[in-house]
């Protein structure tokens, strides 16, 4: 990371996620556990117990801060290409399907760092658990949801 923008990084919160690298996604794994995701409890049937995701399991793997502001915002929004090119001065690329809706928080990267990113994420993934394991949608590497997460807790 370039010296120069790493304050502005550390202000908004996402530092210690830049250094957790790269994790390739381990499908069948990722699979199985989507399809052991019981609504009623939130949690992970398995032949062990019962196991979920906590918040603190968010914060000690990511160093998402789970305390702050709620992250919320518009999420309907015909032109997010255009939101991008106002907010970081570039457009997606063309045919590329972006989740926008948190650009908005990010106009004041100090400000951007008093928010709950981790309950942000936390929430993201337990919706795409819901659509997994109620809807069936399959977890693939264009599936929206903290995957990732999975495989390391």
């Amino acid at each position: 990371m370039d010296p120069r923008i790493e304050p502005y990084v550390r202000a908004s919160g996402f530092y210690y996620l830049t250094q957790i690298g790269y994790t390739r996604s381990d499908h069948r794994l990722l699979q199985a556990l989507v399809e052991r995701w019981r609504l009623e409890f939130n949690t992970f049937h398995l032949r062990h117990g019962e196991m979920t995701v906590t918040l603190q399991d968010v914060a000690v793997l990511t160093g998402l801060p789970i305390d702050g502001k709620p992250v919320t915002g518009i999420t309907d929004c015909d032109d997010w290409g255009h939101v991008c090119e106002d907010l970081l001065g570039v457009g997606p690329p063309a045919g590329n399907k972006i989740h926008a809706c948190y650009l908005y928080l990010l106009r004041d990267l100090d400000d951007a760092g008093r928010y709950s990113w981790g309950a942000a994420a936390l929430a993201h993934l337990y919706r795409a658990l819901y659509k997994g394991s109620v809807l069936g949608e399959r977890t693939s590497a264009g599936s929206h949801g903290f995957y990732s997460l999975l495989q390391v807790i």
